[in-house]
């Protein structure tokens, strides 16, 4: 599976494909509704080890991600993180159509 650093504040944290999209898309999302979130996503160190690191989303924030090959963790929660993005999503898109 495929990794990515995605780039916050100067700091480049190692995620999941998968996370790495799913927390782009929330920061999107968040951003065209003037919106601010912390989230918990879960990264990798440099070592391999899963982490979680809290972020402060806000529209003035800048990401970016690029591929890279590191190994993929197991013990990585993938799947709760995602349910908890598309759920935040989902609330952050039905406030959009009521405007």
């Amino acid at each position: 599976m495929t990794m990515k650093r995605v780039r916050y504040d100067g700091e480049e944290l190692i995620m999941l494909d998968e996370v790495a999209d799913g927390f782009i898309r929330y920061a999107l999302a968040l951003g065209q509704r003037g919106g601010v979130d912390v989230v918990t996503v879960p990264t990798l160190t440099v070592s391999g080890a899963s982490q979680t690191v809290q972020i402060y989303l806000n529209p003035s924030i800048h990401l970016s991600s690029r591929p890279i090959d590191e190994p993929q963790d197991d013990r990585h929660p993938t799947a709760a993180f995602l349910a908890e993005l598309e759920l935040r999503s989902a609330g952050v898109e039905t406030s959009l159509s009521k405007d």
